[in-house]
């Protein structure tokens, strides 16, 4: 048999067997579309039925004497109403699970005796979806296949009937009749068959005519596949045709191009890959060196840190300063001078109130300028101030403190000196100030009376002198006179030295050094008396 007949023949039977297949998913499809689309459409219809049915009226109803209630006829009618819009709608109903687990019938909008469920009858036939779902069905559930009762077969949907506060009380059925999916499900595999059969005389007429016109460059086809099957990448079809078979040559010259190009970009590839596999192995073992070294910086700064923290904490436990951390105005770290100046126990401190050791007339104080530093306003980082002590001993101490961050939140250090020993030293110079001052003025005291002793003197011996004198002329009466004259000078003089000591504060020159007051005698003694007036 010649190879156009043979192609003629395999593209016929391909064909043929290509059309029943797709009539075959034809039909597939279509039924999985169809019963998709019902299914969609029960959903629908049986959410629809669940908000129409009003849950109140739904929880009165539970007696099997209430078929003929309103409550009941009220919600029948409702059912009947959603079956009356769909005809292909057979059974609309509701249940509800009782306190044993049984699926129990409330209301059928079936009126027909011997089809009729009635109000607590059992439901025997329950599906396992419907069994499994029944307690706790939260959305619309449809049947995925066809299920059969003792009332028939059907597509059944179920839906939550639920009260106000959400609460499950009942579910609604509704059942499609199995009859009208399988006549749909019918019609679309008889128009399947029917397009299969009309296909089969084209597909064979069209299969002689393509394999007759395939059958000529399908040799250098073939032959090219043998070269290319053979690792004969250079092979080529000369082919002068427009039609899918020269672009189908045209597809087979560049597949041998394109393989031909990618087994050479594979060699270079290749290459590359062993070469960045090289170079990954060389950055592994640089970058484990690498991390190596890091981690042992990483320890041993670690180490020093550590070290640097004992030395550090042993500094601050032997300082005879009180060193103080306070947070949200609670003391959270002291170190063991507490005991030293405050003669507390650092442990008997952590946790109390910064005001602990505050005097009562320094408190206010002493927290404003505490909460003046917290929140960033002006505050003296260094001032001097009294602390009580545990025996309530008032202990004038110098801090000096700043604002830091501790354990990740703001927090004041404080640094307390106690200067007890500071204050008695300037007490002590200040009382030697003071008898340095006295021993001054008693110097001046002496030094005044010094002076008044001579300038007494001089007018004395003037006044001796002067009557001795007059006692030796008294023959002369004006020498006499004179001399009398002189002592009367000399007694005005002496007069008036004592009322300049008795009104001393008159006089002008009065300076201070260093705090000691310096009187001048010189007012006192601006008339010296001469030599030459002694005689």
């Amino acid at each position: 048999m010649k190879l156009k007949h043979r192609f003629s023949i395999g593209l016929i039977v391909v064909a043929v067997v290509n059309m029943l297949l797709i009539a075959v998913a034809f039909s597939k499809l279509s039924s999985m579309y169809l019963l998709s689309d019902i299914r969609h459409r029960m959903r629908n219809i049986v959410s629809l039925t669940s908000t129409l049915i009003d849950p109140d009226l739904h929880q009165v109803v539970t007696d099997s004497a209430q078929e003929n209630s309103s409550e009941y006829r009220t919600i029948q009618r409702v059912l009947q109403d959603v079956r009356r819009i769909d005809p292909d709608i057979r059974e609309v109903y509701t249940m509800r699970v009782d306190s044993d687990g049984k699926i129990r019938f409330v209301v059928d909008a079936e009126t027909q005796p011997d089809r009729v469920a009635h109000l607590n009858e059992e439901y025997f036939d329950a599906s396992e979806t419907l069994r499994q779902n029944a307690s706790n069905l939260d959305t619309v559930l449809v049947e995925k296949d066809l299920y059969t009762d003792h009332w028939g077969t059907w597509l059944t949907g179920y839906a939550p009937i639920k009260d106000q506060q959400g609460n499950q009380i009942g579910i609604v059925g509704v059942d499609l009749t199995a009859n009208y999916i399988r006549s749909r499900m019918h019609s679309f595999l008889l128009v399947g068959a029917i397009i299969f059969l009309a296909f089969i005389p084209i597909t064979g007429l069209m299969g002689w005519f393509f394999g007759v016109r395939f059958a000529r460059p399908l040799q250098g086809l073939t032959h090219l596949a043998s070269q290319l099957s053979r690792g004969e990448l250079d092979g080529r079809i000369e082919s002068q045709q427009n039609s899918e078979l020269g672009i189908l040559a045209d597809a087979f010259n560049q597949m041998a191009e394109n393989l031909s190009n990618t087994l050479q970009s594979l060699r270079v590839e290749n290459r590359m890959r062993k070469e960045v596999e090289q170079t990954l192995l060389d950055h592994k073992a640089h970058l484990e060196d690498l991390v190596q070294e890091r981690t042992r910086e990483v320890q041993e700064k670690h180490k020093q840190v550590q070290e640097s923290e004992i030395k550090y904490r042993s500094m601050v436990e032997r300082l005879t300063d009180l060193i103080v951390i306070i947070q949200d105005e609670i003391l959270v770290f002291v170190n063991p001078a507490s005991w030293i100046i405050l003669k507390y126990q650092p442990e008997d401190l952590i946790g109390k109130r910064l005001d602990t050791f505050f005097p009562d007339r320094l408190h206010t104080d002493l927290m404003e300028l505490y909460r003046n530093r917290m929140v960033g306003q002006p505050a003296p980082e260094q001032y001097e101030t009294i602390l009580r002590a545990s025996d309530g001993e008032e202990i004038p101490v110098e801090v000096r403190a700043v604002r830091i961050e501790y354990q990740g939140a703001p927090a004041n250090l404080a640094v307390v000196q106690d200067i007890r020993m500071r204050k008695e030293k300037e007490a002590s110079e200040q009382a030697s100030a003071s008898l340095r001052r006295e021993a001054e003025k008693f110097q001046i005291a002496n030094q005044l009376a010094v002076t008044i002793s001579h300038e007494f003197r001089n007018p004395m011996a003037i006044i001796q002198a002067a009557v001795e004198v007059a006692n030796l002329s008294l023959d002369n009466k004006d020498e006499v006179l004179r001399h009398h004259n002189r002592v009367s000078e000399q007694i005005d003089r002496m007069d008036l030295l004592v009322e300049r000591l008795l009104n001393l504060k008159q006089y002008e020159s009065i300076d201070y050094i260093d705090g000691i007051k310096r009187i001048s005698l010189d007012p006192i003694s601006e008339h010296p008396v001469s030599p030459q007036e002694k005689y």
